[in-house]
């Protein structure tokens, strides 16, 4: 895996009866392996569920498509670049239109702050014209800020299969550049998006959500970084991250 990552995510860190409630599975915290940063959420109805086998081996943290969502105020990534890392799975027949990952607001520390300047991914289950491939990132306030590529079903698998996606965000002087990898294929984006600077500092970040969109399906490792991967670099870390996965 590429170095110095800035936060780092991994659902088997996750404690029964310290980050989940062993009744219940209700997870109300989720450390990050590096730095004092626990996305945490202290309504129990909003709360996702931790799945001690959901990727296989390996748990999970499973999101509601509705209202889960776990939440931090940070101000660690102040730089325009920056690169996104999951490892996921979407419910089967999940109908959710963002399928969002990961989100984050330059617009204060508050839960709801998650809607502008920094991103969420994943793979539509129900994209434009009927995909169910398209491989979608999010860049300021939806949906102007919307990236997708449809891309042939061979790479991208089944919705319910076990994914690992990357992004990697850049400037180029005049717009955002985005490059993206699905279980170590590169993924050409159609367009770059200039609709809201990315030069900004980071205030709030979420675990499950950006803007409106809650994923629905589970979350076993989440990573960032504060600058921008190579091509080389995200295909080899979304290819080593799906092969402990698979």
């Amino acid at each position: 895996m590429p170095s110095g990552e800035t936060l780092h995510f991994d659902a088997r860190d996750l404690v029964s009866g310290t980050h989940y409630d062993p009744g219940t599975s209700r997870v109300s915290a989720w450390p990050s392996r590096n730095g004092a940063v626990t996305m945490a959420q202290a309504t129990a109805s909003k709360q996702p569920l931790y799945q001690a086998t959901g990727f296989g081996s390996s748990p999970g943290v499973l999101y509601d498509g509705s209202d889960d969502k776990l939440w931090s105020a940070f101000s660690g990534i102040t730089t325009q670049s920056y690169s996104l890392l999951v490892g996921l799975k979407y419910t089967a027949g999940a109908a959710n239109y963002h399928q969002a990952s990961f989100g984050g607001s330059a617009s204060g520390a508050a839960e709801t702050n998650s809607d502008d300047y920094f991103n969420g991914m994943g793979m539509r289950p129900i994209a434009p014209n009927s995909r169910v491939d398209s491989f979608t990132v999010y860049n300021g306030p939806p949906p102007s800020g919307i990236l997708y590529n449809a891309a042939t079903h061979s790479v991208m698998g089944a919705k319910s299969a076990i994914q690992a996606l990357a992004a990697s965000w850049g400037y180029d002087g005049s717009n955002n550049i985005v490059k993206g990898s699905v279980a170590g294929n590169s993924v050409s984006m159609t367009l770059a998006i200039k609709t809201s600077s990315i030069n900004a500092t980071l205030q709030s970040a979420s675990l499950g959500a950006y803007s409106s969109g809650v994923l629905e399906g589970q979350l076993t490792e989440v990573r960032v970084w504060g600058r921008t991967l190579s091509q080389i670099e995200i295909n080899r870390a979304t290819r080593v991250m799906n092969g402990r996965l698979a």
